[in-house]
């Protein structure tokens, strides 16, 4: 080789796998800076084609929540095909939902909604790393709104069911309440959750993140009393069916694999099914008392519990996981790459479940919380005797 030629030093793949991932963070960071126009912008283009109309299901509750409002508390579950709860339709009577009926009302209605829960979910991760004691990050605040927008274009979230919103927030806030030890604010979270759907009882075991027995049983207290406050009015009536609907059971629901026979699925077997979904939630509770991560873990934990064993299998009941999968972008740590992975995975599960492959899915994802779980800081495996 004579001394005129140059020598050509190629990078090694490491070092190319270090300058790439160096622009990629430097790509994020400014687009950080700009995630407030970004994000909703995004939000907006992602919504507003799947804009077909006024849910059904809002339409009904509308009718029934004006019926409250005017005091007819007997109409409100006179039919036991209404399971919602009584917050859910006062909130759809006061909401525009004729906007929903036109060509150019709908995907105007359906990008503003989808603009205010970006901006609610990067809002809601910087407040949920203030309450946790983590400094802001717009870096995290950028991821949680860009997965929003990609939950937006799966259109479930507008289905009507603002419960599958309302209750996980409000179990995050009750598991950060009870992480501080506010017994009372706890309980009373916990227990208007159920204000929004009945299911929001399921939530209960989040009270053995408090700091001892008394504060447990006195958030369980608050809780009880709370939830049937939601619902003592309009059992007064006399007219109150609820507890008498029974549900189809689809033939792809894990339901159907273990009782083959059954086609309807009644409000015994819903009693056992959120036993179990209580029971896990409480578990991981105990177990995670010291670690931040509970707050999200526990109840990611019981809505994928109650998703398996649910003989529905509808769409829109993946929303709430969804809600906690941003709640888990807020608080990741970047630099604990087992724990970012299963975060990711969770992120891409939650974005497509649908079709007769929920069941495995939401097994999948179950497996993928509860590996988190035990790897997160602060996790026991032996509950500590109090």
């Amino acid at each position: 080789m004579s001394l005129d030629q140059k020598i050509v030093v190629r990078p090694r793949p490491r070092e190319v796998g270090v300058q790439v991932s160096a622009r990629l963070r430097s790509l994020f960071d400014g687009l950080a800076g700009r995630r407030w126009v970004a994000v909703p912008v995004l939000a907006a283009v992602m919504g507003a084609p799947g804009a077909v109309g006024a849910p059904p299901d809002s339409v009904l509750f509308s009718h029934l929540g004006r019926a409250i409002v005017h005091g007819h508390l007997g109409v409100a579950y006179a039919n036991s095909s209404d399971q919602s709860g009584p917050f859910q339709l006062l909130v759809a009577a006061i909401l525009p939902t004729g906007l929903f009926g036109s060509r150019l009302g709908a995907p105007l209605a359906v990008a503003v909604l989808a603009i205010l829960l970006a901006v609610a979910a990067m809002w809601g991760v910087r407040a949920v790393r203030h309450l946790s004691s983590l400094a802001a990050s717009p870096v995290h605040e950028l991821a949680g709104g860009l997965v929003a927008a990609t939950f937006v274009a799966s259109g479930e979230v507008f289905a009507g069911h603002l419960a599958e919103v309302a209750v996980p927030v409000m179990w995050v806030a009750a598991a950060i309440a009870a992480s501080r030890g506010w017994a009372s604010a706890a309980g009373a979270l916990l227990g208007l959750s159920a204000g929004w759907e009945p299911w929001g009882v399921l939530g209960a075991g989040i009270v053995l993140l408090l700091p001892g027995p008394r504060a447990a049983i006195k958030a369980l207290a608050v809780a009880i009393l709370g939830g049937a406050a939601c619902y003592l009015p309009f059992v007064l009536t006399g007219h109150f069916a609820l507890p008498h609907h029974r549900w189809p059971v689809q033939s792809s629901s894990l339901v159907h694999l273990l009782w083959p026979g059954a086609t309807t699925f009644g409000w015994l077997p819903r009693l056992i099914q959120g036993g179990l979904s209580i029971g896990v939630g409480a578990v991981l509770a105990a177990r995670m008392r010291r670690s931040p991560s509970a707050i999200w873990v526990v109840p990611m934990a019981v809505v994928l519990v109650r998703l398996i064993f649910d003989p529905t299998q509808l769409d829109y009941y993946w929303v709430s996981a969804q809600i906690l999968v941003i709640v888990a972008i807020g608080l990741i740590e970047v630099g604990r790459r087992g724990s970012l992975a299963l975060v990711i995975a969770l992120c891409w599960l939650t974005s497509f479940a649908h079709g007769s492959g929920k069941t495995a899915v939401t097994l999948v994802a179950l497996c993928c919380t509860l590996a988190f779980a035990a790897g997160a800081p602060g996790y026991q495996p032996r509950v500590a005797k109090r």
